[in-house]
């Protein structure tokens, strides 16, 4: 992984579940047995894509993220674009097209955040599909 992409995400603000001061014992217990299970998962995916990532393709995926870490929240048709023209990666295992989603999906949910927009804003119905939509569909034939 980049050295600059892990020291980023270890020092990322995270949010709190704690409970509130003169919570009941079962509260606090649940919100610590949360807060547990979520740090477990996220360190659970973080060296399953590392795993995953030291395959051959490894290299062609991280270098796609970094390139679309460039991108900006007007890029979308340029991202699907790419994805599409890149034939290694649509022929790739469905473990590493799985982890490249993940990874992609990270980063555009990363450009929305920054740019002040609803992370997940799903379609209305008659309405194009967002270009994670179509990345999900390019990469999970």
């Amino acid at each position: 992984m980049n050295a600059f992409l892990a020291y980023a995400e270890h020092h990322r603000p995270r949010r709190q579940c704690s409970a509130p001061p003169g919570a009941p014992p079962a509260l606090q217990a649940r919100r610590q047995e949360q807060s547990a299970l979520s740090k477990a998962y996220h360190a659970a995916r973080r060296q399953w894509v590392d795993r995953v990532l030291d395959c051959p393709e490894g290299p062609r995926v991280r270098a796609m993220v970094a390139w679309i870490a460039t991108l900006g929240p007007d890029d979308a048709d340029e991202l699907v674009e790419v994805v599409a023209g890149e034939d290694w990666l649509l022929a790739a295992p469905q473990e590493v097209r799985l982890a490249a989603l993940r990874l992609i999906g990270d980063e555009i949910g990363r450009i929305r955040r920054e740019a002040g927009l609803l992370e997940f804003d799903d379609p209305l119905p008659g309405e194009p599909e967002s270009a994670f939509q179509i990345v999900r569909r390019l990469l999970n034939p």
